[in-house]
């Protein structure tokens, strides 16, 4: 199956900036102190023998998380369409999980092998998502469960408002509609999940605010790491920055930092 225009664009991006999602979203963390990744991991159980299959793992940050264990009985899997990445997660968790490349639409796995199915900052991004969930709900086993962390909408930090501001005016009208066709935009509110998953035995959304502290280089980096950014020219992407930085400057505390941060949401489906 040949890709879409909007899968050949997240497979060049992560080509070229492989583990730039944890590098960006591993520092934040909820009220209780916990990652995004940490709250996915939460959800295996910490005793028992399971099949856990990490879909889009990236570099294998959350493989890893779990990998650290040393479960008896825990099997880990992971598949990405980024040979990138997938170097990346070969070196993060070794031989500790087992690692495949291609399309979630067409998953390598048998029916009913898998216990529990994870998925970090990719499930907005999917094409054919009707495609995507069959093929999870298929290789799950009775009583296995997805659970999925996506992008949602929630209180901005200033620095985030700032970013969005100067972005919305540097993209121009195609480049807004290319962004918007990656993924459903079911995927991207409580309301179109609960469409998508209204048959499931259990849905449970979640909604959590992650924030972070950066320094002025570092806070910058985190907001050009987006996908919007890379659309952009080179003297565009340049002008951006300039205008980023200038502008978060005064965003700095006493101690040089910036409260960085993102919105998301934790959804957990019981087949």
């Amino acid at each position: 199956m040949s890709l879409s225009p909007q899968e050949k664009f997240l497979k060049k991006f992560h080509s070229e900036l492989p583990g730039c999602t944890s590098q960006t979203m591993a520092q934040a963390t909820d009220k209780e102190g916990h990652s995004s990744y940490q709250l996915l991991a939460n959800i295996i159980p910490k005793t028992g023998a399971f099949k856990v299959l990490d879909v889009a793992c990236g570099d294998g940050f959350l493989l890893a998380q779990l990998a650290r264990r040393e479960q008896l009985g825990l099997e880990l899997f992971g598949i990405d369409m980024s040979k990138e990445e997938l170097l990346a997660a070969e070196k993060r968790v070794g031989s500790a999980a087992n690692l495949q490349l291609g399309r979630i639409q067409m998953l390598p796995y048998p029916d009913s092998s898998i216990d529990f199915v994870l998925c970090h900052m990719a499930f907005m991004l999917f094409d054919n998502i009707e495609e995507v969930i069959a093929e999870i709900e298929r290789v799950l086993k009775p009583g296995g469960s997805f659970s999925a962390i996506v992008s949602a909408a929630g209180v901005q930090t200033p620095s985030q408002t700032i970013f969005r501001e100067l972005h919305s005016k540097t993209l121009n009208k195609n480049e807004f509609e290319f962004l918007w066709k990656i993924g459903d935009p079911r995927t991207r509110s409580e309301e179109g999940m609960r469409s998508l998953f209204g048959h499931a035995q259990r849905f449970s959304p979640q909604k959590f605010d992650m924030r972070m502290h950066k320094d002025l280089d570092s806070a910058v980096l985190n907001y050009m790491s987006y996908y919007g950014p890379a659309l952009l020219s080179q003297n565009e992407r340049a002008q951006l920055e300039s205008e980023l930085r200038k502008s978060l400057e005064g965003l700095q505390d006493s101690r040089g930092l910036i409260a960085c941060g993102h919105n998301i949401m934790k959804i957990e489906i019981q087949k």
